[in-house]
């Protein structure tokens, strides 16, 4: 049902796009070579002045392409002595039907297209046959209709009917969805070399394939990475791709790795100011990847005094992610100490650390939620107590002996805890 809701919503943003087209033109070339039935669709004819007669079946199929469906059965009505009665109570009903894609085509529209339609010498006349009753047969002689690939890609939109092949589409397999991916890929030279850089972008967006969609906008269109990012997160708070695992690539089996590819773009935010970034990750409303990002960003020990800063007295100061978030910081330190401690960062770790020390100390007097913090400041604890153990040796049976200068720290921070 997603699925083909996305068909649906793909073939009205081709006809939005293309009226929009039609309207810019009338507007820049209102006395150009316009055809007729464009003119009249947007009640200009005698603005324009043009009166020129033009062929009944193109003013239907571009109604339809602009999306103008009741015009188009208007434009059949009116025109009886070239549009067939089954043709025109056909149109009719497409009109008002609430879901055009799994409409079927009456028996007697079938009946006159296999008796001599179908060999129609007009492609708009083939076009509107073909939309109507959902078939292949005829598109090789479409030439003047399927001019760009939005074209194509619109009237292969009209004839999806399911999602997969199955007994619905048995004897018409080209009406799933599955098989537009097919043809789709068959095709992608000529799409991806469109004047529309997006086209092909559009193409598998259109067609449900959003992780491929998603990987072409972020590797192989210059100057949309900023729109790639945006894109996955709305993708993601849709639950249309799911979220990878934390050590997965950026996309892997239709699951997003949301957290890197943010973590990716926060990270030039912070070259200006790191405030832009925390304020940035904010206004994502997704607390686990907020969290995860300013966890990364926090054992990169060129943003930590501005994220959580400590002072040579090893008191934390009130950085720009406590000022932002408040208690939340908390458990931010936390986990990016645990990063810290992981990767084999040890000063890092340390500052880090010691910031969490103090925020516990600072949100327990503030929340009086002692058993929340307490949980942060034990594991911390741990991670501290086993790095001591590691920098310490024995040389007495009564004398310890540093290893190195961060040992000293590490029992600095051992102590206040």
């Amino acid at each position: 049902d997603k699925a083909m809701r996305i068909v649906q919503g793909a073939r009205r943003c081709l006809e939005d796009e293309y009226a929009r087209h039609v309207r810019n033109r009338l507007q820049l070339h209102p006395q150009g070579e316009l055809t007729q039935q464009l003119v009249e669709m947007y009640g200009q004819r005698e603005a324009t002045g043009l009166h020129t007669q033009h062929p009944v079946w193109s003013s239907i199929y571009y109604a339809m392409r602009c999306g103008k469906y009741d015009l188009a059965a208007k434009c059949a009505k009116e025109n009886p002595g070239v549009v067939p009665t089954v043709l025109q109570e056909e149109l009719s009903n497409y009109a008002k039907a609430t879901c055009r894609q799994t409409r079927e085509a009456s028996n007697n529209l079938k009946t006159e297209w296999r008796g001599g339609k179908a060999a129609s010498s007009d492609p708009y006349e083939v076009a509107v046959y073909s939309i109507l009753i959902g078939t292949k047969e005829g598109h090789s002689r479409m030439g003047d209709v399927i001019r760009v690939g939005q074209d194509f890609l619109w009237i292969m939109l009209c004839l999806v009917k399911t999602v997969d092949h199955g007994p619905d589409t048995a004897a018409e397999p080209h009406r799933s969805l599955k098989y537009l991916h097919t043809e789709l890929a068959e095709h992608q030279v000529n799409l991806r070399g469109s004047e529309d850089r997006l086209l092909w972008f559009k193409s598998l967006l259109y067609t449900g394939q959003f992780g491929p969609a998603l990987a072409h906008l972020m590797t192989e269109i210059h100057g949309f990475q900023v729109e790639a990012v945006h894109f996955a997160i709305a993708l993601h708070s849709h639950k249309i791709l799911e979220e990878a695992e934390p050590g997965d690539s950026l996309l892997k089996d239709g699951k997003v790795n949301l957290t890197m590819i943010v973590h990716e773009y926060t990270k030039y935010l912070t070259t200006s100011d790191p405030k832009d970034a925390v304020a940035y990750l904010q206004l994502l409303r997704n607390d686990k990847v907020m969290s995860d990002c300013l966890a990364k960003l926090a054992v990169d020990s060129s943003l930590q005094q501005e994220l959580f800063p400590v002072g040579k007295n090893g008191q934390a100061r009130e950085g720009c992610v406590a000022a932002l978030l408040g208690a939340r910081a908390l458990t931010i330190a936390a986990a990016a100490a645990d990063r810290a401690h992981d990767q084999g960062k040890y000063p890092e770790m340390v500052h880090l650390a010691l910031a969490a020390v103090e925020l516990s100390k600072e949100f327990d007097r503030e929340d009086r939620q002692r058993d929340r913090t307490t949980v942060y400041v034990e594991r911390i604890l741990v991670r501290v107590n086993d790095l001591l153990a590691g920098v310490l040796r024995v040389s007495s049976p009564n004398r310890f002996e540093y290893r190195d200068g961060l040992a000293g720290k590490i029992n600095d921070v051992f102590m206040e805890l």
